[in-house]
C-alpha cells in the first residue's frame, strides 16, 4: 500500500475545496501579509502563556496544553464538515435528482475517509502532536528567546521539503527575501541575548535540542498541510487531525503527564493560561489552511518570524527584557523581507494539477506529495500557486 496515493478513491468535489476562505482566494500581497501577522500574534500567545506557566507557576504539561486544541478541532470542524456535506446534498437535489441520490451523507463521508486514509491521518497527527510537545517542553529547559530563535530552523527545513516533495523552485528574489528576514531576526537575538538574563535556563542544551527536533517536525507537518489544503476537503483534514490528535494526546497524557497533573497548584491563573494557550493554538490551526492556500508553507514560516519580535515586546513587560533600537530595525527587515518574498509568486507544480493528472490515470489525489522520482518534472506542470482557489 503506497503512502503517496489513494488508488481507486474518487477525488473530493470542487465545493469541498471551495469552502471557508473563498473571499481570500487571491494572490493580493497584503492579504497573506495581514493574515500571517495575525497568526504570528497567535503564535506569540502560545509562547508567552507557556513561558508564564513554567516561570511563574512551575507547570509543564505540554501534551495537556495541546489536548483541548485537538478536541476543539474535532468537534468544531466535524460539525462544519457535517453541515457542508448536507449543504452540498441539498444543492445537488435542487439541480439533479439523480445526483442527490448518489451524494454521500456525512456518515458515509466519515467512513470513507477512515477506511481509505485513517493511517495517514494518524501519522500526520502523531508528527503534529510531538512537534507541539517538543516545543512546549523546551520552555522548561531554556528561555523563550532561545526557543523562538532556534524555531527559525523550520524555514530551511520547509524550503528543502517543498523543493523535494512539492517541486517548488524558488527564484533569487525569494531567497533574498528569506535571507533578509533571517538577518533581521539574527541581529535582534544577537543583540538581545547579550543583555537579557538567561539564568532561568535550567539546561539550555536540552532545550535547544528539543526545539530543533520540534522545528523539523513542524516543517514536515507544514509541507504536508500545504499539499492537503490545496487538494483535499479542509474540514475533513482538520476533523481527522483533531480526532487522532485527541486520541494520541490523551494516551500520552495518561502515560507521561499523570504526575505533573497531580501536583498542579490551585492558582486560578493556571487554567486561565491553559485556556489562553488553547484559544491561540485553535485560532492558529483554523486559519493556517487559508494562509497556505494564499501563499505557501515557506511564506507562513517567514511570517511567523515576526512572532519573535512580538515575543520580545511582551518580554519587555512580563520578563524584564531590555528593548533597544535593534528591535525596530529587525522588525523593519522582517516586514521588508516578507514583502519582497511575496512580490512575485513561487513557480511550482501545483498539487491541484497533480491531482487532475492522477485522476486521469485512474488514481485519486495523493494525501502526501510524491517525490520528484515519482513525478517526472514536466514544464507543462509548472503552475502559479497563486492561481489556486479554495
Amino acid at each position: 500500500m503506497s503512502l503517496l496515493s489513494n488508488k481507486g478513491t474518487p477525488p473530493p468535489p470542487a465545493d469541498d475545496r471551495a469552502t471557508s476562505g473563498r473571499a481570500w482566494s487571491t494572490n493580493s500581497g497584503w492579504r497573506p501579509l495581514l493574515l500571517g501577522q495575525f497568526l504570528a500574534m497567535m503564535l506569540t500567545g502560545t509562547a508567552v502563556s507557556s513561558q508564564l506557566l513554567v516561570s511563574d507557576y512551575g507547570v509543564s504539561f505540554p501534551t495537556t496544553q495541546s489536548l483541548l486544541n485537538y478536541l476543539l478541532l474535532c468537534v468544531v470542524y466535524g460539525a462544519m464538515w457535517a453541515y457542508d456535506t448536507r449543504r452540498q446534498a441539498r444543492s445537488a437535489s435542487a439541480t439533479d435528482a439523480t445526483a442527490a441520490e448518489t451524494a454521500p451523507t456525512f456518515a458515509v463521508a466519515v467512513k470513507r475517509a477512515l477506511a481509505q486514509r485513517w493511517w495517514r491521518y494518524v501519522l500526520l497527527a502523531f508528527v503534529d502532536v510531538e512537534a507541539n510537545y517538543l516545543i512546549v517542553r523546551a520552555y522548561e529547559y531554556t528561555t523563550i528567546t532561545s526557543v523562538q530563535l532556534l524555531d527559525c530552523f523550520t524555514i530551511p527545513c520547509v524550503m528543502a521539503l517543498s523543493w523535494y516533495f512539492l517541486r517548488v523552485r524558488f527564484r533569487p528574489l525569494h531567497v533574498l527575501g528569506v535571507a533578509i528576514c533571517l538577518a533581521g531576526i539574527g541581529g535582534l537575538f544577537a543583540s538581545d541575548l547579550g543583555g537579557n538574563d538567561t539564568s532561568s535556563a535550567s539546561n539550555a542544551t536540552v532545550g535547544d535540542i528539543l526545539t530543533l527536533c520540534g522545528a523539523l517536525l513542524y516543517a514536515v507537518s507544514n509541507v504536508s498541510q500545504e499539499f492537503l489544503v490545496k487538494t483535499q476537503n479542509r474540514y475533513e483534514f482538520l476533523t481527522m487531525l483533531g480526532l487522532f490528535g485527541t486520541v494520541i494526546s490523551a494516551v500520552q497524557v495518561a502515560i507521561f503527564e499523570r504526575d505533573e497533573l497531580s501536583t498542579v497548584g490551585s492558582a486560578w491563573q493556571i487554567p486561565l493560561l491553559v485556556l489562553l494557550f488553547s484559544a491561540c493554538l485553535f485560532s492558529l490551526y483554523s486559519l493556517v489552511p487559508t494562509l497556505l492556500v494564499l501563499s505557501s508553507a515557506t511564506f507562513m514560516n517567514l511570517s511567523f518570524l515576526t512572532a519573535d519580535v512580538y515575543t520580545l515586546l511582551f518580554g519587555l513587560f512580563l520578563f524584564g527584557y531590555k528593548l533597544s533600537w535593534v528591535y525596530f530595525v529587525s522588525l523593519a527587515l522582517v516586514v521588508f523581507g516578507l514583502a519582497l518574498y511575496n512580490l512575485i509568486p513561487v513557480p511550482e507544480a501545483s498539487p491541484a494539477r497533480k491531482s487532475r493528472d492522477a485522476v486521469e490515470e485512474g488514481d485519486s489525489s495523493p494525501l502526501l506529495p510524491a517525490s520528484p522520482a515519482e513525478v517526472s518534472p514536466d514544464d507543462d506542470d509548472i503552475e502559479d500557486v497563486g492561481a489556486l482557489r479554495v
